[in-house]
């Protein structure tokens, strides 16, 4: 991210960190640690960061692109955002309205333990094998 600004240093962005790669055995221990979950990605296929954020209990901000592959929708189990402002905004809700971040948090929450189970995703990862089976024959 060639716009990304240490803050962490400025008054008001005491409690702001961009912790970037984290080893996988540390990663539950970040969620926790964290209040929201910002994935700003323009080029995502099906991101399981956004899952695992879910997952943990934290409210998601990402763009239509981040969001792409998942049955979702803005202001339900995420919100979304497309500029800074927008980030910015989403947020602002998020910090100042606790029954939106709630909902959110509870939603996301939902969404994952109904839809991404290993039953589910086996189950869906068998039909597209059939699919492709049919397919040649």
């Amino acid at each position: 991210m060639p716009h990304v600004v240490d803050l962490s240093n400025q008054e008001h962005f005491l409690n702001v960190q961009f912790v970037g790669s984290v080893p996988n055995n540390r990663v539950v221990q970040y969620y926790q640690g964290a209040d929201v979950f910002i994935m700003p990605s323009d080029s995502e296929g099906f991101p399981r960061v956004l899952l695992e954020a879910m997952a943990c209990g934290l409210p998601v901000i990402t763009s239509n692109q981040g969001a792409m592959g998942f049955d979702v929708k803005s202001g339900r189990e995420l919100l979304v955002a497309e500029s800074p402002l927008g980030y910015a905004s989403c947020l602002r809700t998020l910090i100042e309205n606790k029954l939106i971040r709630e909902r959110i948090k509870t939603q996301a929450r939902t969404l994952v333990e109904k839809e991404f189970t290993w039953d589910k995703i086996s189950h869906k990862l068998d039909l597209v094998w059939k699919r492709v089976y049919e397919s040649f024959n």
